[in-house]
């Protein structure tokens, strides 16, 4: 069971809450919290296109566990945020920066903080992962294992002319294979997946042009 919401504390820090489910225990489900934790004086954000580069800008990914005592999830990053959990709630994606200049990536890592590692390189900015459904081939006898993130990666600056264009883009768990999935000269942002297996996403479009 894996359900998402949204909540807001007081003294100026937002979460995005993603819920996932622990060990069954006596009475019910043990339910944790993975989320992103915002900085109080966090970067004021910026007119720079769809991709939303200042959200997350020195977050922390974190568990909340029943007892409420939050854990972080991931250490040595300066940036870490947008947590999406395996359908198996053993592993978890998230985009992550370990210093400020460098750019977005996706990560993997156990729902026990364990085994981080990089899936994406030099494939622009990535955000906004999440894992697709498993992909059966005629080539291969094994499912093939995908995610789905944002970026940027075309290079090309949108409609508008306010800053660079993102589309959706997909890869494999180990980073080859990637494809880009939306071709939209504004950008394409915020995918996810539905229970068909289809991808749901919000696409922006300038309005006045004839095409």
């Amino acid at each position: 069971m894996v359900a998402t919401c949204f909540i807001q504390i007081r003294r100026g820090v937002f979460l995005g809450v993603l819920m996932f489910c622990g060990a069954v225990a006596r009475g019910g489900v043990k339910v944790q919290l993975l989320v992103t934790q915002l900085p109080i004086k966090s970067v004021p954000a910026r007119r720079a296109g769809l991709l939303r580069a200042d959200y997350g800008y020195g977050a922390r990914l974190c568990v909340v566990p029943p007892d409420k005592k939050v854990r972080v999830l991931v250490e040595g990053f300066h940036s870490a945020c947008e947590g999406s959990v395996s359908f198996d709630a053993k592993h978890i994606v998230f985009a992550g920066k370990t210093k400020p200049s460098d750019l977005w990536n996706i990560y993997e890592v156990g729902v026990d903080g364990s085994g981080v590692r990089q899936i994406t390189r030099n494939a622009g900015n990535c955000r906004r992962p999440g894992y697709q459904p498993n992909l059966y081939t005629i080539a291969s006898p094994v499912p093939r294992l995908q995610i789905t993130f944002v970026s940027d990666a075309a290079g090309k600056i949108n409609e508008y002319g306010s800053a660079r264009a993102t589309d959706l883009y997909s890869c494999k768990l180990d980073g080859s294979s990637l494809a880009r999935l939306t071709f939209n000269p504004s950008s394409d942002i915020d995918p996810v997946v539905m229970s068909s297996g289809r991808l749901l996403f919000a696409s922006w479009r300038r309005a006045g042009l004839s095409r």
